[in-house]
């Protein structure tokens, strides 16, 4: 009996330490899809205008603050081959 109380604790403090790592990363609400994203790539954010020319690190970067079109998330290896986008000299 000792042994079955003992592995249902284990089996509970697993289930918990699950359960937080998923609220901490963010993955509680994401689709399959984003969460391979955000594991295998480093998300960049990019202005959709044509006469951009950067990728940045941050949404907040003061140079996206200026792009009055919509600011995407994008995979940093699609950022410089599709877009031909370099890196911000400001935040990076």
């Amino acid at each position: 009996m000792k042994q079955f109380a003992r592995s249902a604790r284990v089996h509970l403090l697993i289930s918990l330490f699950v359960i937080a790592s998923a609220f901490s990363t963010g993955y509680i609400n994401a689709t399959p899809e984003q969460i391979s994203y955000k594991q295998t790539e480093n998300v960049v954010y990019i202005c959709s205008s044509p006469k951009a020319y950067a990728y940045h690190k941050s949404k907040s970067c003061r140079g996206l603050n200026r792009c009055s079109y919509e600011v995407k998330s994008i995979p940093k290896s699609e950022a410089t081959s599709k877009y031909k986008r370099s890196a911000c000299k400001v935040c990076y």
